[in-house]
């Protein structure tokens, strides 16, 4: 039984968990060319939503395996472990702080850094289906950060105009996939919006 905007979840539903598209997330990936050098090198995170935004700065130290971080006024020290690959070489891995286990990404919050598990996350999908009002608005929104990368969905926002550089018939491509996508979304809205009321109808009676 959903509630408005959806057909299994409603607008108003209070997920339990939050999802990792929602927070800083810190891949073990920016780190790896840094660990297979020698001596001691520096980073600065920015915002993924802006990268005018420095959100926090770094040491890599590849001789003791670790990240020196400074994020949200915080100073964290983020241990690395190393595994060996089947085809030669190592995968390395951050040791999330809460659990002590190997993990490929952490995701930052107001305390610090953990894991996915010790963080209480899902990804998006898991949250919503096809339908879902709000899955077709998360399409629509990724259609636009092709175009432009702080885009936020919103019914009354158009859609980004073309690049110098992009070619009209990708950009038109792009336009069709967003108009699509967008359109299912206040279909899927206006249908629960529908159950909604006339649940509400036959409580009052």
């Amino acid at each position: 039984m959903g509630g408005v905007g959806s057909g299994r979840y409603g607008a108003g539903y209070v997920k339990s968990k939050d999802i990792v598209e929602n927070r800083l997330t810190f891949s073990i990936r920016f780190f790896s060319k840094a660990f297979n050098d020698t001596g001691l090198s520096s980073f600065t995170l920015h915002s993924p939503t802006n990268s005018r935004k420095v959100l926090g700065s770094g040491i890599v130290n590849p001789d003791e395996m670790y990240i020196s971080l400074s994020y949200s006024n915080l100073e964290l020290r983020i241990y690395v472990d190393q595994t060996p690959c089947h085809y030669g070489g190592v995968r390395y891995w951050f040791i999330c702080s809460s659990c002590g286990r190997r993990s490929s990404k952490l995701y930052g919050d107001n305390i610090g850094l953990a894991c996915r598990t010790c963080c209480n996350l899902n990804y998006y999908s898991q949250q919503h289906t096809k339908t879902d009002s709000y899955y077709y608005q998360r399409k629509a929104e990724q259609v636009a950060r092709k175009i432009d990368k702080e885009y936020k969905y919103n019914l009354n926002r158009p859609f980004p105009a073309k690049p110098k550089y992009m070619k009209w018939i990708a950009y038109q491509k792009l336009w069709c996939k967003f108009k699509k996508y967008s359109e299912l979304s206040f279909q899927y809205w206006l249908r629960g919006a529908y159950k909604f009321l006339d649940l509400n109808k036959d409580f009052k009676q």
